[in-house]
């Protein structure tokens, strides 16, 4: 796991790039792109190949609804594109 993590600071190793698409079958990055790091951050759907779905606000314990709302996950405080950038990227 620290390799990856190294690599994706380096920026040798992209996960986020190419076609993804979400549960619901839309392309959420195209050929040939990369999510941004505020896309990644951000993300409040899941890719169609994995299983199961975000519980509801609802269904949260206390602690974890704070931790939603402040990390901005279900279009709460989403950061903007321009807050966030890769190391590779800022070269």
């Amino acid at each position: 796991m620290e390799l990856v993590k190294e690599h994706i600071r380096e920026g040798v190793f992209w996960p986020f790039e190419s076609i993804i698409r979400d549960q619901a079958g839309e392309i959420r990055c195209p050929v040939d792109s990369r999510l941004t790091p505020a896309e990644v951050i951000s993300m409040d759907w899941l890719v169609d190949n994995v299983v199961g779905g975000f519980p509801a606000l609802d269904e949260l314990k206390d602690e974890a609804k704070a931790l939603v709302e402040l990390q901005g996950i279900r279009e709460i405080n989403l950061p903007t594109a321009s807050s966030f950038s890769w190391k590779a990227e800022e070269n």
